[in-house]
């Protein structure tokens, strides 16, 4: 098996015909399927059904399309990054990130591009993981930083960087029985957060969705309002008194001193969400994506060592 098969193989699926990839390809219709053929004799298997107008994979061809674009892109970004090692970055770079993560990475980021790479511009969107994910497949954005939904995240190349322990916070005007001390924290069962309302996000949303899937789990169906759909407004809701939360402590690191909140591990189980970094296998890789890339997962350490949230680094 070799890139050019790979590659040969993939336009195919793309494009749902020979004739169409040939063209595309700017290759001989013949030779197109003379190297097909040899990677179906390679792999003893069928990768198209033929059709009178056109290709579709068989199950053997879909699973090698799974496995196709993550090899070409490992075997592109190798090439580049030796290529272009002493080259710096350059042209415009767009990056999602959701509201928590967006929180406390979003500053470091930007500054950590301005100092390394002065000649890229940078532009960050902070938004739902749906909707950012919508934005990368639109090619609006380059690189996202979400966490799963109920969408999945379908043929994205994805990177994990980070896992963040979930919290309940409450405004301290409201009383808390169901809270109690394990020496010097707060803890509360998962099962008892069902006593407070709580602000909740849809599953559309990463938060929501991993909420709900505590509940599935458990069996615990918590007495939830929707949230009102921006982080800062929720946040203000909780110091009002009118709701409480199930955040990681990226969502209020800012305010983890301040008084007027309690804050609350969650056990029984303990709750953490997961944090991906995904890209587009079909978009150009280029050097300012790389070395993009290497940054933001270097910066995920930096996020744990000084307090701005509560997990692991998975990078």
């Amino acid at each position: 098996m070799t890139p050019k098969q790979l590659t040969y193989f993939t336009r195919i699926a793309e494009c749902g015909s020979f004739a169409a990839a040939s063209k595309d390809l700017h290759i001989a219709q013949p030779a197109l399927s003379q190297q097909i053929a040899n990677l179906e004799t390679q792999l003893g298997v069928e990768l198209f059904y033929r059709k009178p107008r056109g290709v579709e994979l068989t199950e053997s061809g879909k699973r090698l399309m799974n496995r196709a674009y993550g090899i070409l892109r490992e075997i592109e970004s190798t090439v580049l990054d030796i290529q272009s090692a002493d080259l710096q970055p350059s042209g415009e770079l767009r990056v999602g990130i959701v509201p928590a993560i967006n929180n406390v990475m979003a500053s470091q980021l930007v500054s950590q591009m301005e100092q390394r790479y002065p000649q890229v511009e940078l532009e960050v969107i902070s938004g739902a993981s749906r909707y950012l994910n919508q934005q990368l497949e639109g090619r609006k954005i380059d690189i996202c930083i979400v966490h799963p939904d109920s969408g999945g995240f379908g043929d994205f190349t994805t990177e994990p960087l980070l896992r963040e322990e979930l919290f309940f916070v409450g405004a301290a005007t409201n009383s808390y029985p169901h809270i109690k001390k394990r020496g010097q924290q707060r803890v509360i069962r998962f099962a008892d957060i069902a006593h407070y309302v709580t602000l909740s996000t849809e599953v559309h949303d990463g938060l929501g969705f991993r909420v709900h899937q505590y509940e599935e789990e458990t069996g615990v169906e918590l007495n939830k309002k929707r949230s009102y759909g921006q982080l800062l407004t929720d946040l203000n809701v909780i110091l009002e008194g009118q709701a409480q939360m199930i955040l990681p402590w990226s969502a209020f690191f800012h305010l983890a001193g301040d008084k007027r909140l309690v804050i609350a591990k969650i056990v029984e189980p303990v709750l953490h969400r997961d944090v991906f970094m995904l890209t587009s296998p079909s978009q150009p890789l280029t050097n300012t994506l790389i070395k993009s890339q290497s940054l933001i997962k270097e910066l995920v350490g930096d996020i744990f060592v000084q307090g701005r949230s509560v997990g692991e680094s998975l990078v």
